[in-house]
């Protein structure tokens, strides 16, 4: 017995960062994403987006991106030049902000508490 096809999405519905856009684009692949607010922000021009769902739209740009090497390339390195941006460095410094923001918070409560 031949079990049923299913249809089988690897397009995220829901991801608050993309790791695995972050290490496509760093290996200068053009990604194809669904448009979800999460991945707009972080990807904006570096990416294309299409509808969430729609597999019909996702097959349309994947195979888009296969015929035009150009404008794959062209993805590929807006890709790249974003994912770089991304850095441990630049990571540490935001939850460095974050946590001194936190501290004065706190410590503002604290002293309007005495």
């Amino acid at each position: 017995m031949v079990a049923p096809r299913r249809r089988v999405r690897h397009a995220s519905l829901y991801e608050p960062f993309g790791l695995a856009a972050l290490e496509a684009g760093l290996a200068e692949c053009a990604l194809v994403l669904n448009d979800i607010p999460s991945l707009r922000e972080v990807w904006g021009d570096a990416a294309v987006f299409v509808p969430a769902q729609d597999d019909h739209a996702l097959s349309r740009a994947v195979n888009r991106l296969i015929e035009d090497a150009p404008s794959r390339r062209q993805y590929g390195r807006r890709a790249r030049h974003k994912a770089r941006t991304y850095t441990l460095t630049r990571m540490a410094a935001g939850y460095y902000r974050g946590y001194c923001g936190l501290i004065r918070k706190e410590a503002s409560t604290s002293a309007g508490a005495l």
